[in-house]
């Protein structure tokens, strides 16, 4: 199944085809002739670590903006829990 790269936004939570979790960072667009690419920056190191993979091949676990709102309330959730210890 292909899926157009426009389908997945940027900010969306998606598992890479090795089963890492990770956010697309960004859109790659090549050459005519080439496949659009989306670049993961993966969630599961504490490094800038990231790839490119085909948007076909990965799936969308949370879309961009539900995701950042999801974790824009966790991390307000978050400061609430330290300021009151």
């Amino acid at each position: 199944m292909v899926i157009d790269i426009e389908q997945i936004p940027i900010g969306s939570m998606v598992q890479t085809p090795t089963g890492r979790l990770g956010v697309v960072a960004e859109r790659v667009f090549g050459s005519r002739e080439s496949t659009p690419r989306c670049r993961i920056r993966y969630l599961d190191t504490s490094t800038r670590e990231s790839t490119l993979i085909q948007p076909n091949l990965l799936i969308v676990l949370c879309r961009g903006d539900v995701f950042r709102v999801a974790i824009k309330k966790w991390l307000e959730d978050e400061e609430q829990k330290t300021v009151k210890h």
